[in-house]
């Protein structure tokens, strides 16, 4: 049936209204749909807010633990830093304090020692500045009258430099001159300054000692240093 026999049928009023009132059933029909659209939209939005803010909280929760494991670590190394650093003073001391009993045990107690005069030992230290070094010879006697010991001392330095053996007088780089005179009743330290020579590698120290009176012990005595040893020591 045609729109005009509709039309013809029910009459021109009728048809109208049934027109308006079909019109307005799509349109509400139209409106509730559009709501219940919007109503889902807006509850997976909500529910996409919610999924976000977990997932925010969960990282927050994350990066704190993050953090605290990463502070937590970190005392556990610096206590472990602390804790070598104070095993390694611990030993360096006891060293030292042993070092420092052997040395006056020879002074005081001599009868526990070899008697007579010796070349104790030697000291070289390094400093910041390139090639400057200091260094302390100690000289010492076992005897236990303890009379006065006199002498001159003299310290070589040998190495090599550009590829050639070289000795220098480690005295005279001092400034000291070529030996130095000594004179002690327990122990004697000579000390120095020198700055070695660019490009010169030191291998060895000797040591050279004259006494004054051969009744001190030997008349000449000598005792030869390594140097790697003693810039380690």
């Amino acid at each position: 049936m045609s729109v005009s026999q509709i039309k013809d049928r029910i009459g021109a009023m009728r048809f109208y209204i049934l027109c308006i009132a079909i019109l307005g059933a799509t349109g509400y029909g139209g409106f509730l749909l559009g709501n219940l659209e919007r109503s889902q939209q807006a509850e997976r939005i909500k529910g996409l807010e919610q999924s976000l803010d977990n997932l925010n909280s969960d990282n927050n929760a994350v990066t704190k633990r993050l953090n605290i494991t990463g502070v937590e670590l970190e005392v556990e190394r610096l206590a472990g830093q602390n804790t070598q650093k104070t095993i390694k003073e611990m030993l360096e001391r006891n060293n030292e304090l042993r070092r420092e009993l052997s040395f006056y045990q020879k002074v005081m107690a001599p009868e526990l020692e070899e008697e007579g005069f010796t070349i104790e030992s030697l000291n070289i230290e390094g400093t910041s500045s390139t090639n400057f070094f200091r260094f302390a010879l100690v000289v010492m006697q076992r005897d236990k009258r303890k009379n006065y010991v006199k002498g001159q001392a003299k310290l070589a330095l040998v190495g090599s430099q550009e590829g050639k053996p070289k000795r220098l007088d480690l005295l005279e780089l001092a400034a000291l001159g070529n030996q130095v005179e000594f004179s002690f009743k327990y122990f004697d330290v000579i000390e120095g300054e020198v700055v070695l020579p660019d490009g010169f590698v030191p291998e060895k120290v000797v040591v050279n000692t004259q006494l004054a009176d051969a009744k001190w012990g030997k008349g000449a005595l000598q005792r030869t240093f390594d140097w790697q040893d003693l810039v380690a020591g």
